[in-house]
Protein backbone atom coordinates (compact mmCIF):
# COMPACT_ATOMS: atom_id res chain seq x y z
CA UNK A 1 0.00 0.00 0.00
CA UNK A 2 1.21 3.50 -1.10
CA UNK A 3 2.09 6.00 1.90
CA UNK A 4 0.47 9.54 1.38
CA UNK A 5 0.70 12.25 3.06
CA UNK A 6 -1.56 13.22 6.30
CA UNK A 7 -4.41 15.47 5.20
CA UNK A 8 -5.68 16.81 7.86
CA UNK A 9 -9.05 19.00 6.37
CA UNK A 10 -10.17 15.58 4.84
CA UNK A 11 -10.32 14.31 8.65
CA UNK A 12 -12.24 17.51 8.88
CA UNK A 13 -14.53 17.41 6.59
CA UNK A 14 -15.15 13.38 7.06
CA UNK A 15 -15.88 14.29 10.87
CA UNK A 16 -18.09 16.65 10.06
CA UNK A 17 -20.11 14.43 7.83
CA UNK A 18 -19.59 11.30 10.40
CA UNK A 19 -21.43 14.25 13.06
CA UNK A 20 -23.99 15.25 10.98
CA UNK A 21 -25.05 11.74 9.72
CA UNK A 22 -25.04 10.62 13.67
CA UNK A 23 -27.34 13.38 14.27
CA UNK A 24 -29.71 12.30 11.68
CA UNK A 25 -29.48 8.78 13.12
CA UNK A 26 -30.37 9.70 16.69
CA UNK A 27 -33.23 11.94 15.59
CA UNK A 28 -34.63 8.64 13.53
CA UNK A 29 -34.04 6.75 16.35
CA UNK A 30 -36.17 8.65 18.74
CA UNK A 31 -33.30 9.28 21.31
CA UNK A 32 -33.17 13.23 20.64
CA UNK A 33 -35.29 15.61 18.46
CA UNK A 34 -31.91 17.26 16.14
CA UNK A 35 -33.81 20.42 14.49
CA UNK A 36 -33.10 20.10 10.79
CA UNK A 37 -32.38 23.85 10.29
CA UNK A 38 -28.83 23.15 12.24
CA UNK A 39 -27.40 21.12 9.49
CA UNK A 40 -26.39 23.98 6.84
CA UNK A 41 -25.05 26.20 9.73
CA UNK A 42 -22.94 23.46 11.02
CA UNK A 43 -21.99 21.87 7.45
CA UNK A 44 -20.63 25.80 6.41
CA UNK A 45 -18.58 26.31 9.35
CA UNK A 46 -17.06 22.80 9.22
CA UNK A 47 -16.29 23.01 5.34
CA UNK A 48 -15.17 26.74 6.14
CA UNK A 49 -12.86 25.29 8.05
CA UNK A 50 -11.40 22.18 6.81
CA UNK A 51 -10.86 24.64 3.83
CA UNK A 52 -8.50 26.95 6.13
CA UNK A 53 -7.09 24.35 7.68
CA UNK A 54 -6.24 23.15 3.67
CA UNK A 55 -4.63 26.33 2.60
CA UNK A 56 -2.77 26.57 5.95
CA UNK A 57 -1.48 22.96 5.70
CA UNK A 58 -0.48 24.09 2.31
CA UNK A 59 1.36 27.17 2.91
CA UNK A 60 3.20 25.00 5.89
CA UNK A 61 4.17 22.71 3.30
CA UNK A 62 4.88 24.99 0.74
CA UNK A 63 7.92 26.49 3.32
CA UNK A 64 9.31 23.24 4.09
CA UNK A 65 12.69 22.44 2.70
CA UNK A 66 12.17 20.28 -0.31
CA UNK A 67 8.44 19.91 0.90
CA UNK A 68 6.59 22.36 -1.33
CA UNK A 69 5.25 20.99 -4.55
CA UNK A 70 7.30 20.38 -7.91
CA UNK A 71 6.07 22.51 -11.21
CA UNK A 72 4.79 20.01 -13.85
CA UNK A 73 4.24 17.64 -10.90
CA UNK A 74 0.62 15.51 -11.15
CA UNK A 75 -2.40 16.59 -8.57
CA UNK A 76 -1.85 13.87 -5.25
CA UNK A 77 1.94 13.58 -6.28
CA UNK A 78 4.35 13.32 -3.40
CA UNK A 79 6.54 16.46 -2.94
CA UNK A 80 9.72 16.27 -5.07
CA UNK A 81 8.46 13.44 -7.03
CA UNK A 82 9.29 12.70 -10.46
CA UNK A 83 6.78 14.67 -12.95
CA UNK A 84 6.06 11.80 -15.14
CA UNK A 85 6.55 9.28 -12.43
CA UNK A 86 2.79 8.86 -11.01
CA UNK A 87 0.71 8.81 -14.39
CA UNK A 88 2.32 7.23 -17.27
CA UNK A 89 1.21 6.33 -21.17
CA UNK A 90 -1.93 4.26 -21.69
CA UNK A 91 -0.44 0.59 -22.32
CA UNK A 92 -0.93 -0.41 -25.73
CA UNK A 93 -1.72 2.94 -27.70
CA UNK A 94 0.63 5.91 -28.51
CA UNK A 95 0.21 9.20 -30.10
CA UNK A 96 -2.31 9.30 -33.23
CA UNK A 97 -4.63 6.67 -32.06
CA UNK A 98 -2.47 3.72 -33.18
CA UNK A 99 -1.69 0.38 -31.02
CA UNK A 100 1.58 -0.73 -30.81
CA UNK A 101 0.66 -3.50 -32.97
CA UNK A 102 -0.17 -0.90 -35.98
CA UNK A 103 -3.81 -1.44 -35.47
CA UNK A 104 -6.26 1.75 -35.46
CA UNK A 105 -7.45 2.14 -31.63
CA UNK A 106 -11.15 2.42 -31.06
CA UNK A 107 -12.63 5.71 -31.13
CA UNK A 108 -15.14 7.06 -28.64
CA UNK A 109 -18.53 6.95 -29.94
CA UNK A 110 -18.24 4.88 -32.32
CA UNK A 111 -16.88 6.12 -35.16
Amino acid sequence: MRRHEFEPARLLAGLAFAGIASAFAVDAAGWRDVPGWLVVPVLAAALGLAGLVSAVTRAVRARRPGGGLREGAPVGAAPGADPGSALGPCPGADSGGVRAGGEEAPRAGGR
